[in-house]
């Protein structure tokens, strides 16, 4: 498993991060609001962000959308000093009384896609985006013969 550096912001609690995870953060609201962080490395390039995009749709009880929306939803960001794509998406799923939010940065490099994802409380991720993208600016990688050099290659 790849290792990480990055700065944890404050108010977000770091949990063990299991066997697909490089990190695991759990964030507390005020009530009973939480939310979920992990970081998925993943070999390849783990399919199109159309592709990944639409399944975290799916997990929120939204329909998939086509490129053309996914190209006027996507948001760039900076991921420990390269590009990355900002994607987020709220809905209520079946049986769920509060509305889901995903918030999921994409960064390819060298080989491997890069997940950063926080799902929970619709009002509790919205409010933790600045969070979310300077914990994305304060990751860094692995020294250039562990996994080389941060390059992008993004795959839309």
């Amino acid at each position: 498993m790849p290792t990480l550096k990055w700065s944890t912001p404050a108010g977000w609690e770091e949990v063990p991060a299991g066997q697909m995870r490089a990190a695991s953060f759990r964030v507390k609201g005020t009530g009973k609001e939480v939310a979920d962080v992990g970081v998925f490395p993943l070999p390849g390039m783990a399919g199109s962000d159309l592709g990944n995009v639409n399944r975290w749709r799916g997990q929120v009880g939204l329909e998939p959308i086509g490129q053309e929306e996914l190209e006027r939803s996507v948001e760039t960001v900076d991921v420990g000093g390269s590009s990355g794509y900002l994607y987020e998406m709220a809905g209520l799923q079946p049986g769920q009384t509060g509305k889901t939010r995903i918030m999921g940065a994409i960064l390819r490099r060298e080989g491997m896609a890069w997940f950063f994802k926080m799902t929970g409380d619709d009002g509790l991720v919205a409010e933790q985006k600045p969070a979310f993208v300077e914990f994305l600016k304060s990751v860094s990688f692995p020294a250039a013969g562990a996994a080389g050099q941060a390059k992008t290659s993004p795959e839309r």
